[in-house]
């Protein structure tokens, strides 16, 4: 019964060998390794994506802000335009102005003028109307 007891069984598993554990370890870094390399390209991938978003947001904000500009430097111009048409109107009302007082002034001077003949005219017509008096008296 000794010699029992002291042999080793026949189904028993064998003892693992210090090899063993070492291809297991290896694997398992080989495992964590490839998580850790699997993530960083995710990572990056999300980081590309992202910035390409970015990229597109950017572009069309600045077409948009292109294309404010470009109607803000044409309103510009117009207004620029009309400023100028403005201007040339004034000039013309103030030259306008300024010949209407000639001519008013004119118009003064000539209606005096009328007066004075029509005072003169109807002085000539009663002297020659007291001299046909006097002349048939």
């Amino acid at each position: 019964m000794t010699d029992f007891i002291h042999e080793h069984p026949k189904d028993a598993p064998a003892a693992p060998t210090p090899s063993a554990p070492e291809l297991d370890e290896k694997t398992g870094q080989k495992r964590v390794y490839g998580y850790i390399f699997l993530l960083f390209i995710v990572a990056f991938s999300l980081l590309v994506w992202a910035f390409l978003m970015n990229q597109r947001g950017t572009d069309r904000v600045l077409t948009e802000l292109r294309g404010n500009a470009d109607a803000m430097q044409s309103t510009l111009a117009r207004n620029v335009e009309l400023e100028q048409q403005a201007d040339e109107l004034e000039r013309r009302l103030a030259e306008s102005e300024a010949a209407r007082e000639t001519l008013e002034r004119e118009n003064a001077a000539l209606r005096e003028e009328n007066a004075a003949l029509r005072e003169a005219a109807a002085a000539e017509e009663e002297s020659e109307t007291i001299t046909k008096e006097n002349a048939n008296a």
